[in-house]
């Protein structure tokens, strides 16, 4: 009776000895996936915050808006070249001999007079746009 009891002692400090290593073996596991799946997700939320912040709408380069072959109303014409300014408005008077009560056209022409520096002339044609 004794051998029985130590034998069955033996096996259940045996099972109990398994059931412990694999628990043990399980909850390592658990833990480096959880540290490889903690790491993941910061990898993530790292790439991600960096990506949106950093791509933020880039403003398009601000060019002279055409329409119909003309500068368009509200451009910047001063960030063209003297010489720009000049074909420009070159331009601009031919257009305006074809078609002389064009508003964009003579408000483009006091905006290139101006841009050169010719207030008078920018003057009268502000003030065919009055008319």
């Amino acid at each position: 009776m004794r051998l029985l009891s130590k034998l069955i002692f033996s096996l259940r400090l045996l099972w109990s000895l398994t059931i412990f290593g694999t628990r043990l073996s399980l909850a390592v596991a658990a833990q480096k996936q959880l540290a490889t799946m903690s790491i993941v997700a910061i990898l993530l939320i790292g790439l991600f915050a960096t990506t949106t912040l950093l791509s933020q709408p880039k403003v398009a380069a601000e060019t002279t808006p055409t329409s119909g072959h003309y500068l368009a109303k509200n451009s910047e014409i001063e960030k063209l070249s003297e010489e720009e300014i000049q074909k420009e408005l070159e331009y601009v008077l031919e257009q305006i001999k074809l078609q002389p009560t064009h508003q964009d056209l003579i408000y483009n022409a006091a905006l290139l007079y101006r841009a050169q520096g010719n207030e008078s002339q920018a003057e009268a044609y502000l003030q065919r746009l009055s008319k």
